[in-house]
């Protein structure tokens, strides 16, 4: 039979299918972030390295193992934000010295090093405005990586050192709302050579975690300024829309807002509070350059993105996800971030499922790892009759906790395998997941000796002797016999009640310690 006698007289209907443009595009969105993923990775690990004091610079070996893994283009862009960072941080070390050798000095004249740096904070806050301004409270000072940070422990000290570097320095002529500010190029006239740098104010009548989470955020703006030059090492443009007034006066306005959109995921604020923040007159001054239809537009995006945090939070849950999230956000335009935030929440909602399985910590209350849990019980302070034993378990506990971390790190590189399906990572899991039970196992049977009813006896905090501005250790590592005395005295006493009075007791210092 002919090919032709094949063919049927009556010719089927058939349905003539389009191409689907829109799930293609989405594919081609999932396979960048897989790629970038690898430089998001690279990235967050960097971020640690540099971080330690004992890293002088980018030439550092493991530096470069990090860097040795990225293709070109990406190492060159990664090459320029670390030469950022260390040319900023030599320049912090400088100043330091500067300040440690006034502090050495005064101490020669029997001046004690904490008055002495005392006098410091003081000759800085006055710096701040140019003339002599004697502060209310006490300000402890600090310089790290490559910025001053100043927290203030009388609000309005905070209000006037915010507003003074806008030109306000007269009483009452504003009111400051802010918690923290970051100002990129503050002149300080304190030092032999003026310094004209980054400078991080905090308010500090916070309590301590939200402290923490203030200087997070404002320390983004100091990687964001800083490191990526304002992303100008992450974003491209086209030279033509660089040569174009109105498209660099967007480029730059929405550059502003991304900005403070990266500082907030980072601290890791919800949609609704992000959205709360950015549309508060606190931050009008992101949208007074752009044109109405741009501020608009702006606006449009913002909420779009706080609807998406608010839908789904699985990067925001740990400081690992978020810093993820931060890193594959910082080569998109702002314009872009709905689009691009909701396909990476897609494609780490998963694996991030399955790695928070290795994010529970060793201690009976299963609280995330990165609270270091178990620093508070090897470290902490417990009743003279329990001390000698927890002498001898302590080296064990602490080489189950490096046992831990490390079999946490292989679990990320099995989750991160970009050749593995999310059920071929949930098989490779197992035995890595069972070993990490067995650890952690081991972990609390050390403790078993101190727990009262299946209840760790006590977990009361570190009684301790500290001022405002004071190393909180120095207060803690007292040895005077009266103090002694009084920490043992109160720790039997602890002893006797139950663990859910010992936390209420311990809750309650906190929040008046702050």
């Amino acid at each position: 039979m002919s090919q032709l006698e094949l063919i049927p007289t009556q010719e089927p209907k058939t349905e003539v299918i389009e191409p689907d443009f829109g799930e293609r595009k989405k594919e081609r969105q999932i396979e960048v972030i897989a790629k970038n993923h690898e430089f998001a990775i690279a990235a967050y690990e960097l971020e640690s390295l540099i971080s330690r004091e004992d890293i002088q610079d980018k030439e550092n070996a493991e530096i470069q193992e990090k860097l040795a893994v990225l293709p070109q283009p990406v190492r060159k862009r990664f090459e320029h934000a670390l030469y950022n960072y260390f040319r900023q941080r030599d320049t912090m070390c400088k100043y330091e010295a500067e300040m440690e050798a006034i502090v050495e000095q005064q101490s020669n004249f029997g001046i004690s090093r904490a008055e002495a740096r005392e006098k410091l904070a003081k000759m800085m806050f006055s710096s701040l405005f140019g003339y002599y301004q004697a502060p209310l409270g006490k300000i402890k000072l600090e310089a790290r990586e490559g910025y001053f940070l100043l927290t203030f422990e009388n609000p309005k000290d905070y209000e006037a050192a915010v507003l003074a570097q806008r030109g306000k320095v007269v009483p009452g002529t504003d009111i400051e709302k802010s918690s923290g500010t970051y100002h990129h190029s503050v002149r300080l006239t304190m030092f032999e050579e003026r310094y004209y740098g980054p400078v991080l104010m905090i308010r500090g009548d916070h309590k301590k975690e939200e402290i923490d989470n203030i200087i997070a955020h404002e320390r983004q703006h100091f990687i964001n300024h800083s490191v990526f030059a304002l992303f100008g090492a992450t974003e491209k443009y086209s030279d033509k829309r660089l040569h174009d007034p109105k498209e660099i006066e967007r480029i730059s306005g929405f550059q502003r807002i991304k900005d403070e959109v990266l500082a907030y995921l980072r601290e890791g604020q919800t949609g609704s509070e992000l959205k709360r923040s950015l549309h508060n007159e606190l931050y009008i001054h992101l949208f007074k350059n752009l044109s109405p239809e741009d501020e608009k537009e702006a606006r449009g995006i913002l909420d779009k993105i706080a609807e998406l945090l608010d839908h789904r939070s699985t990067t925001r849950a740990s400081n690992e996800g978020r810093a993820i999230m931060v890193y594959q956000l910082a080569h998109v335009p702002f314009a872009e971030f709905p689009k691009w935030l909701q396909a990476i929440e897609e494609y780490y909602l998963d694996r991030f499922e399955l790695l928070n399985k290795f994010d529970t910590d060793v201690s009976i209350n299963e609280d995330p790892m990165v609270r270091n849990w178990y620093r508070m019980v090897t470290e902490g302070e417990y009743p003279p009759k329990y001390r000698e034993y927890l002498a001898s378990v302590i080296p064990k506990a602490e080489a189950l906790v490096v046992q831990l971390k490390a079999i946490r790190k292989r679990a990320r590189t099995i989750v991160f395998d970009q050749t593995l399906s999310p059920t071929e990572v949930g098989k490779k899991l197992q035995n890595v997941e069972a070993e990490y039970t067995n650890a952690k196992n081991q972990f609390s049977a050390l403790y078993e000796p101190l727990k009262k009813n299946g209840i760790l006896a006590i977990s009361g905090g570190v009684p301790s002797s500290y001022e405002y501005g004071e190393e909180m250790g120095d207060g803690m590592n007292d040895e005077s016999a009266y103090l002694t005395t009084v920490r043992d005295s109160l720790l039997e006493a602890l002893d006797g009640y139950a663990q859910d009075e010992i936390d209420f007791i311990s809750s309650y210092c906190d929040r008046s310690r702050t």
